[in-house]
């Protein structure tokens, strides 16, 4: 009898627990499916997003924007002021530039588009006077920590030292050495990030004698010198030397500030050939040089903001044809609110400078440009429609260099 009832309790605590520990069906529950991130393409997708273009294609890039389920973060460093700031000499003094949050931007980007697309009306201009301002502010900016350059063994870090210590030390006994050196190596990949943020100054640095005042040092390549004859005007003078640059920038580097007092017998310099740009997007930053090849030099570099999401697009590209405005008027292509010529709140600022790819996977792109920008807070991140923001006084000295169709600029990761 004990055997039979031990028998039985067993067998009703085996029907308990089969009960409590699995479905009817026989079925356990299942994990739940992890969600998936939405990213948005680059590719074509990114010419919806241009800075120049139509009112329906500035509402597609609007609603892919929407799509996007999770906004890359940026923590941008913060950023500090060049020697050529710090030491600007009266001829030259360049405009202090505020600090950018280290914190990503939350709120949307400001609509700068100048209009992207078939068919699309470029900004329309009205008349201004040539720029004669300074200088460019030779600040710089943060860098993305994502493309900082990788660490570099302690042999190698000595050597680059050693060598950027060797090019600073000549910026005033030697500056076309100095500055040959720094581009060198800038052109490199041997400088670490700290060590490239002090190339930068040093090249700033070196520029403001050599370029941007008064004077030609013997041997200088970027200059040929002319001796202005019996009315002659900068324009003329441009023409007759066939310069790759604007009068303005005659004016400029010439220290002059009224076209109207060149005098006979006074001495220019003059460049001789093409000046060409380079945008690093890794380092929110645009050179700009002299020359090609293993003889180009870099002369500038100035702090730039990008497209929100990484939508300025790369490759190589050049200067369009009549695309280069002062004071545009312009309309917001997402929202359609107009911009009349001389508004200060003008979103891309008082300079365009249009854009067209020469590659194949570029050349379809349109509406992208350099601009000004009324949101100097945005420079060093990425808060434009695609387009290559820069400070006011920075984007006057680019317009003023890059001619068509010799200038190219290259936009590179």
């Amino acid at each position: 009898m004990l055997v039979i009832a031990a028998g039985l309790a067993v067998a009703a605590y085996g029907a308990w627990w089969g009960i409590t520990h699995f479905a009817g069906d026989g079925s356990k529950p299942e994990k739940p499916a992890s969600s998936e991130r939405s990213a948005l393409g680059v590719g074509d997708d990114a010419n919806a997003d241009g800075e120049s273009g139509s009112a329906a294609r500035g509402t597609e890039s609007a609603t892919a924007l929407k799509s996007t389920a999770k906004k890359p973060l940026l923590t941008p460093e913060p950023e500090f002021s060049s020697p050529s700031e710090i030491a600007a000499s009266p001829k030259s003094p360049t405009a202090s530039r505020p600090n950018a949050s280290s914190n990503a931007p939350t709120n949307p980007p400001s609509s700068d588009r100048a209009g992207a697309g078939s068919g699309a009306s470029e900004p329309e201009v009205t008349g201004s006077a040539p720029a004669t301002s300074p200088p460019m502010n030779a600040s710089t900016p943060p860098t993305n920590d994502s493309t900082a350059a990788p660490p570099k063994d302690a042999g190698a870090s000595s050597l680059a030292e050693r060598e950027l210590a060797a090019a600073t030390a000549k910026l005033t006994s030697e500056p076309l050495q100095s500055r040959r050196d720094l581009t060198r190596l800038l052109d490199s990949s041997s400088l670490d990030e700290s060590q490239r943020r002090r190339a930068y100054e040093a090249i700033n640095e070196v520029n403001q004698p050599l370029f941007f005042r008064s004077g030609v040092v013997q041997g200088d390549p970027v200059f040929a010198v002319h001796r202005v004859a019996e009315g002659e005007t900068p324009t003329f003078i441009v023409r007759a030397l066939a310069a790759k640059c604007d009068s303005e920038l005659l004016l400029r580097i010439n220290g002059v500030a009224d076209a109207r007092k060149l005098r006979p017998g006074q001495t220019l310099k003059v460049p001789k050939g093409a000046f060409h740009a380079e945008v690093r997007k890794g380092e929110f930053r645009m050179n700009v040089y002299h020359g090609e090849g293993a003889d180009r030099v870099m002369i500038a570099s100035f702090p730039v903001g990008l497209g929100e999401f990484n939508t300025t697009p790369t490759g190589i590209f050049k200067v369009r044809p009549r695309s280069k405005l002062k004071d545009p008027q312009w309309r917001n292509p997402r929202t359609g609110e107009h911009f009349a010529s001389e508004d200060p709140k003008n979103p891309i600022g008082e300079r365009w400078v249009g854009l067209e790819g020469v590659e194949p996977h570029n050349q379809d792109f349109a509406g992208y440009g350099i601009h000004g920008t009324i949101e100097p807070d945005s420079i060093g991140q990425m808060r434009s429609m695609g387009c290559i923001r820069m400070l006011p006084a920075d984007v006057e000295v680019v317009y003023e260099m890059l001619t068509v169709p010799e200038s190219t600029v290259l936009i590179a990761p």
